[in-house]
């Protein structure tokens, strides 16, 4: 690619500072109505509760599990601080019979699944209170 062509390429990336602006307003409203509505031909979203964002310094172990329409991911996060974190994480697929059984049997084996991932990173907690992030990214109805 000649120079003049990778410059014409790149200049069509480059935005003003009103396309910036009308970019903003235009992702601000869309933001507003999906925390607004309720209409399912809309993405909606949920607030968020969070109040501060980290500093880097925090530590502790903390559990996450994130539930998709194939697979649960299970992960073991262990804070350190300075920034240094280690993660340890298990995906198991959804089988059929799972997806279509009952709730109860759903919850015993993301139970189940969680149990083995504290087992794979040699973690016996006893009573111990853990903290957990649970996100279920499939759309619900």
């Amino acid at each position: 690619m000649s120079s003049a062509a990778f410059k014409s390429t790149v200049s069509q990336f480059i935005l003003s500072t009103e396309q910036v602006y009308k970019i903003i307003a235009g992702l601000t409203s869309e933001l507003v109505e999906g925390l607004s509505t309720t209409d399912p031909k809309n993405i909606t979203q949920q607030p968020s509760y969070i109040t501060r964002l980290p500093t880097g310094k925090e530590t502790g172990l903390y559990l996450a599990i994130d539930m998709g329409g194939t697979n649960l991911r299970t992960a073991a996060v262990h804070l350190l601080g300075d920034g240094q974190v280690g993660v340890t994480m298990e995906k198991h697929e959804i089988t059929h019979q799972l997806k279509t059984g009952t709730g109860e049997a759903m919850f015993d084996w993301i139970a189940d699944c969680t149990a083995s991932l504290l087992k794979s990173v040699a973690l016996d907690m006893g009573n111990a209170d853990l903290q957990m992030g649970v996100t279920f990214s499939f759309a619900l109805q």
